[in-house]
């Protein structure tokens, strides 16, 4: 089985922030401009996403490990 490359907490927080803006991005060429200028639309945000959900969970854990080794 090929082994996987093994990433830093730091990497996977920024990995799942460019997917999150990535997502965003998708998503918000879906809109039309004119529904969100009536405000039956608003364009989403990178921090909208679950990625970056995730990523903010990541980073709160190692905060906290941080403080219980520290």
């Amino acid at each position: 089985m090929k082994e996987l490359p093994r990433s830093t907490p730091e990497e996977i927080v920024e990995d799942l922030r460019d997917k999150a803006r990535e997502e965003a991005d998708d998503l918000n060429l879906e809109i039309s401009p004119t529904a969100v200028r009536i405000g039956a639309a608003r364009l989403w945000s990178a921090e909208d996403m679950l990625e970056w959900e995730a990523a903010d969970c990541i980073e709160d854990l190692l905060k906290q490990l941080s403080r219980l080794q520290g």
